[in-house]
């Protein structure tokens, strides 16, 4: 099963993209490129670390577009954990890294 637009957006919101890309099996660069080709924010330089010490920003909207548009990447055990991790956390009102999420549940997905 690929993973969607969305899948992505939580992940790379919610993890440092270095483990995202280990994970998927691509370098960091590759899971960047790909993430701007199909509009899906990423956090921006420092995020990581601001959200050590709780000043991470929130979390930019999703574009409209496609939120289940099929990813070059298929699911895999440690991804799936980390999504679900994510949407236990999000259906208890909080986000998964500690960081305030910005607009509704995960931004703008129309």
């Amino acid at each position: 099963m690929k993973l969607t637009r969305l899948d992505v957006y939580k992940l790379v919101w919610s993890h440092p993209a270095t483990w995202v890309a280990r994970q998927l099996g691509v370098s960091s660069a590759s899971l960047g490129k790909t993430c701007a080709r199909a509009g899906v924010p990423t956090p921006p330089r420092g995020h990581w670390q601001r959200s050590k010490v709780a000043r991470a920003r929130p979390w930019a909207p999703l574009p409209e577009g496609n939120a289940e548009l099929a990813m070059p990447w298929s699911r895999v055990p440690a991804i799936d954990e980390a999504l679900a991790r994510i949407d236990a956390a999000a259906a208890k009102g909080r986000p998964a890294d500690g960081a305030s999420q910005q607009g509704a549940q995960y931004g703008s997905i129309d």
